[in-house]
C-alpha cells in the first residue's frame, strides 16, 4: 500500500476489507487498522511470491489460511494468486 491515500487505494483498502469482513474476519476501522491488515498480506505476498510450489505448499501446511489471506489481498489489487489448486 502506498501512502499516498489516493481515492484508488482508498477504494482498493475498502474492497480488500469487505473481502475479510464477509467471510467474518473482524478487521478494525479504527487506528488504521485496515491499512494494516493490507499492510501485512501485500508483506506476505512479496515474500512468498519467491517460493517455489514444494515451499508454498510446507508454508501452507504450517499456516493454513494464510495463502488465502494474501490471495484475498492479491484478487483486490490484480496481482497474481499464488498456490493455485487445479479445482480453483
Amino acid at each position: 500500500m502506498s501512502d499516498t491515500n489516493t481515492a484508488t487505494d482508498r477504494s482498493v483498502l475498502s474492497k480488500f476489507t469487505k473481502v475479510m469482513t464477509g467471510k467474518g474476519a473482524f478487521v478494525r476501522s479504527y487506528a488504521r487498522g485496515q491499512e494494516a491488515m493490507a499492510l501485512a498480506a501485500e508483506t506476505l505476498w512479496n515474500e512468498l511470491c519467491h517460493y517455489d510450489n514444494a515451499r508454498l505448499s510446507s508454508f501452507n501446511d504450517a499456516y493454513p489460511g494464510l495463502i488465502e489471506f494474501v490471495n484475498d489481498w492479491a484478487g483486490t489489487q490484480y496481482c497474481a494468486r499464488i498456490l493455485e489448486s487445479d479445482n480453483e
